[in-house]
C-alpha cells in the first residue's frame, strides 16, 4: 500500500519536510468520490480529511488525467461528435456584472463547450470560458488533436460561431478566379473540406 503528501490531517507524518502523508487508498477514494457528484466538503466526511486537501487531490488528479489523456488519445478514429454547451456563472450573472467585475475578472456568465463522441462515450475536448468564438476555436482545435484524419459528422444547435470554428479547424484556403482580366486578384477565401458535415441536433 503506497502513501501520498498532502496537506494537514494526517495518517502519518513525514518528519523531514513537515508535511502530512496519507495512505493512497485514501486519496483514490477521494477522487472516486469526487467522479460519483459528490460536493468537496461531502468528500472531505468520507474520507475524513480536510476541504483543502481534497481540492489539493483534486488538481492532482486532474493534472494526472490530462497527461495520460495527451499521452494515449492520439488518432481517434471519431466517426460522429456532438457540440454542445452548459451554461453558468461565477459569483454574479452577466447582468449584474459591472459591479462585481471591480474584485474579480472571471465573476460573470461562464460556459462549459463539450465535444462528444456519443459511440465511443468518451469527452473529446472541453473549454470552460465565455461564449465567444475565440473559446469555439480552442475547443474544436482539441478535438481535431485527438482524431485522425477522419473529419467526424458533427451535429451541435447551429450557433453561428460553430460555423466559423469548424472552418478555422477543419477548412481549407483557396483563391477564387478572378474575373475578367482587369482589377485585383480576389483574396484567398475559407471553405469547408470535401467531407466536412454538420447538422441541427
Amino acid at each position: 500500500m503506497g502513501w501520498i503528501q498532502s496537506t494537514p490531517s494526517p495518517d502519518a507524518t513525514n518528519p523531514r519536510h513537515h508535511r502530512k502523508i496519507y495512505r493512497t487508498v485514501k486519496f483514490e477514494t477521494a477522487l472516486r468520490a469526487l467522479a460519483e457528484g459528490n460536493s468537496l466538503r461531502a468528500t472531505a466526511r468520507i474520507v475524513e480529511v480536510d476541504k483543502d486537501t481534497v481540492c489539493a487531490w483534486l488538481d492532482r488528479g486532474a493534472r494526472q488525467c490530462r497527461s495520460v489523456i495527451l499521452a494515449l488519445w492520439q488518432n481517434l478514429p471519431v466517426t460522429e461528435c456532438q457540440l454542445g454547451e452548459l451554461w453558468g456563472f461565477i459569483h454574479t450573472q452577466q447582468e449584474n456584472l459591472p459591479g462585481a467585475k471591480e474584485y474579480i475578472e472571471t465573476y460573470g456568465d461562464a460556459w462549459v463547450w463539450l465535444a462528444f463522441a456519443p459511440v465511443w462515450r468518451l469527452v473529446l475536448g472541453f473549454v470552460i470560458g465565455k461564449h465567444d468564438p475565440p473559446g469555439a476555436d480552442r475547443w474544436l482545435e482539441q478535438v481535431a488533436w485527438v482524431t485522425d484524419e477522419t473529419v467526424p459528422f458533427f451535429t451541435s444547435d447551429q450557433w453561428p460561431a460553430y460555423t466559423q470554428a469548424l472552418l478555422n479547424t477543419y477548412g481549407e484556403w483557396y483563391c477564387p478566379l478572378r474575373r475578367g482580366a482587369r482589377g485585383r486578384q480576389p483574396k484567398p477565401r475559407q471553405r469547408p473540406c470535401s467531407n466536412l458535415c454538420c447538422t441541427p441536433k
